[in-house]
């Protein structure tokens, strides 16, 4: 599961991944640490699934995968991920978006807020 938030000039994104029996660890991979399978190893939060959080810059877009280490290694999508984009191994990375757009919530008043493409495209089908 992916989840953002706005925090100041950045988007705190949560990553999350339920866990299955044979997992000895997860790590979070993809264009924020460019690629390294070490880089950002996930921990195990309080319900028992798979949790890394990152502050990623505004106004982009990043691909990223789930690096699942058990039995053998195995490379896992997110199922709420903003899209999917294929990658150069014949398989697809998921992809967070961090665009940010202007809501008027009521008269003269304006909040920015992390645009959630999948709601986008719906609006748009």
């Amino acid at each position: 599961m992916l989840s953002k938030r706005r925090l100041n000039n950045k988007i705190r994104a949560t990553f999350t991944l339920s866990v299955r029996e044979d997992e000895e660890a997860v790590y979070l991979v993809g264009d924020f640490n460019n690629w390294d399978m070490n880089a950002r190893p996930m921990a195990l939060n309080k319900d028992g699934d798979w949790e890394a959080k990152l502050d990623l810059e505004a106004g982009r877009e990043y691909q990223f995968r789930y690096l699942v280490v058990g039995r053998n290694r195995t490379w896992r999508n997110d199922p709420s991920a903003d899209g999917y984009v294929r990658n150069p191994f014949g398989s697809d990375n998921s992809l967070v978006s961090t665009a940010v757009t202007r809501r008027v919530t009521r008269a003269g008043d304006v909040r920015l807020s992390p645009d959630h493409a999948r709601s986008a495209r719906s609006k748009e089908a």
